[in-house]
């Protein structure tokens, strides 16, 4: 089967049959175009090549440029919980310094009660001694 197939397709033509049918100048024109296609061929695959090596260039600058990110993201989470433990203590140091500036200022009221409180007792034993005195010069202003 495979036999009458193959008699039936031509044989590739070498140079020597062709000149015999076809037109040197078509067989110049025909060799002109597989060169030039041969050339076309190289300039893409070169082109091909350096795309090639540009596309890497790109990835390794990407992957650069992701690992620059993560160490900046990693860098900005340290400085957060940095800030973060800053803003604890600082409320810790507050509400202690609150409960310390209450118990001050509960010590000194108390203080100022107390005194308060002895200024007026001071005050009353006062005024009895004023009445007392007063009481005396009128005594003593009688017997006079």
């Amino acid at each position: 089967a495979s036999a009458p197939v193959a008699a039936a397709a031509p044989a590739a033509a070498t140079p020597a049959e062709v000149g015999d049918g076809v037109a040197p100048v078509a067989v110049e024109a025909a060799e002109a175009r597989v060169e030039a296609e041969r050339r076309r061929e190289g300039e893409f695959e070169e082109e091909l090549i350096q795309c090639q090596s540009r596309h890497q260039e790109l990835e390794s600058e990407v992957k650069q440029c992701r690992d620059e990110l993560d160490h900046e993201a990693t860098l900005r989470e340290g400085r957060e919980a940095e800030a973060e433990s800053k803003l604890q203590a600082l409320r810790a140091s507050l509400s202690r310094s609150g409960t310390e500036a209450s118990e001050i200022l509960a010590g000194a009221l108390a203080k100022a009660d107390t005194e308060g409180k002895r200024a007026t007792a001071l005050s009353e034993q006062l005024q009895t001694l004023q009445s007392q005195h007063d009481a005396q010069l009128e005594a003593s202003g009688e017997r006079t």
